[in-house]
């Protein structure tokens, strides 16, 4: 990877409002957003549609091998050239991603991949995911670890999927590749009241 792009590696639990943050960031510097999530999102819309048990590794392994996931700049999300920006959305795919993410080869695979969109950003990229300060860009030129109060990211979660006319169901949970492994050099940063224009001053 180039020494002169600037590599920001953003971590955190879910609904902590990495993705948003990190999308305002990309933006205000001209950078790439990566979404990682959308990416395991993708291997759960295959999964669903082709009926692949969650549990199933080497299913999900063989069908990693046939998928092209593409992110654009804009925040669209493409699968072997569809658009499935909303479709991994769905409260069928969102309870299918953190299975389907949790087996160890499928996420190697996958950090794989992620490494390979930063090393093509001519730009830099700002990344937002699990393990991404110590697993995928250990190098990073800033890490930063978002994280907000449970019942917060709890109450956003809820937020967002009944606003989506979807049922509820909560579950915060994180699988690591890199378990246990702390990132005692990033930044951390409290997101639990903050408003989307000051979180990034």
């Amino acid at each position: 990877m180039q020494q002169n792009k600037l590599i920001i590696a953003i971590d955190g639990p879910g609904a902590a409002g990495k993705s948003t943050v990190a999308k305002l960031l990309a933006k205000k510097l001209n950078l790439t957003y990566i979404d990682t999530g959308a990416m395991y999102r993708c291997l759960a819309l295959y999964a669903y549609r082709n009926n692949i048990d969650p549990k199933d590794v080497d299913a999900l392994v063989e069908g990693l091998k046939t998928l092209d996931i593409f992110l654009d700049n804009t925040g669209k999300v493409f699968l072997n050239g569809e658009d499935v920006s909303h479709k991994i959305r769905t409260n069928e795919v969102t309870k299918l991603a953190s299975p389907v993410s949790a087996p160890r080869p499928v996420r190697e695979i996958l950090v794989l991949k992620q490494q390979e969109l930063a090393h093509k950003s001519e730009n830099g990229v700002v990344m937002d995911g699990r393990d991404i300060g110590t697993c995928v860009l250990p190098g990073a030129n800033v890490k930063v670890y978002l994280t907000a109060d449970p019942k917060v990211r709890a109450k956003r979660r809820f937020d967002e999927l009944t606003a989506k006319g979807e049922v509820c169901d909560i579950i915060i949970s994180s699988f690591f590749l890199c378990m246990f492994r702390s990132i005692f050099h990033a930044f951390s940063q409290d997101n639990w009241n903050r408003r989307k224009h000051v979180q990034y001053n």
